[in-house]
């Protein structure tokens, strides 16, 4: 177990509310001001006059239009706080929910479909028919979620054994469907022994099956981290490295 030491960070974004505030303020009473010196001028009045004139203009301007600026800036700070903590509340407590509209956002950032289905044979139904229509440089990725959900949580020994065992047979027909510049990953993001005691996840090291008809048969070893499958998968879409993992391909 590791412990880590508490500490005290100051952070200027604590600031950043009435330095914004303050910034905006003093320009808006400068912008003020400038026009009133301007009429106070154009009255002939004295420089003693324009002096006074332009300090108090100044001062008031900068002072009520700062005041505004903060408590503007202070209640959206506040509303985004309450949605923050509305939001954990929901991820608490119906976390399915949540994931599905989590899936609809990033449906429009870069997801151009969603196939949704229910069990594991029917998501390769989808899968097939996802990877039939997929564009060159598209990525298709299918969760299998019954390995875990259905049958490793709940130490459903036979039920995984059926599963693999249907899952197995299927997998020429995905393969088949394969070009040449196309690339299979098979993997998952942790164990779930169903011969373990307990309902929970076991087993981190996890397997790494990688096929393309244009690949050579070789090993990729035990690798320090999940992000160098998809540095490989990068690098296979002709996409630049990022800052973490190491491809294997």
């Amino acid at each position: 177990m590791t412990r880590l030491r508490s500490h005290r960070e100051g952070h200027l974004v604590g600031r950043i509310g009435w330095l914004r505030a303050a910034v905006l303020g003093a320009n808006d009473g400068i912008v003020s001001t400038a026009s009133l010196i301007t009429g106070v001028a154009a009255a002939a009045a004295t420089q003693n006059d324009i002096l006074i004139a332009g300090v108090a203009g100044l001062v008031a301007g900068a002072m009520s239009m700062a005041a505004g600026e903060y408590v503007s800036v202070s209640s959206q700070s506040d509303t985004e706080e309450a949605d923050l903590a509305r939001e954990r509340k929901e991820l608490s407590a119906n976390p399915a929910s949540e994931l599905d509209e989590l899936a609809n956002i990033y449906a429009t950032r870069g997801v151009t479909h969603k196939l949704k289905a229910n069990g594991n044979m029917r998501l390769f139904d989808a899968t097939l028919d996802a990877v039939a229509m997929a564009p060159d440089g598209a990525l298709v990725f299918t969760n299998f979620v019954e390995f875990d959900q259905e049958f490793g949580h709940r130490r459903d020994v036979p039920g995984y054994a059926a599963a693999l065992e249907d899952f197995d047979r299927r997998l020429p027909q995905l393969i088949a469907q394969l070009r040449d510049d196309d690339l299979l990953v098979l993997t998952a993001d942790h164990g779930n022994d169903p011969t373990w005691r307990g309902s929970d996840h076991t087993r981190e090291q996890v397997p790494i099956l990688c096929f393309s008809p244009s690949l050579s048969q070789g090993e990729v070893g035990i690798r320090p981290s999940l992000s160098d499958i998809g540095e490989s998968v990068a690098r296979w879409l002709g996409l630049d490295p990022g800052p973490h993992g190491r491809s294997f391909l």
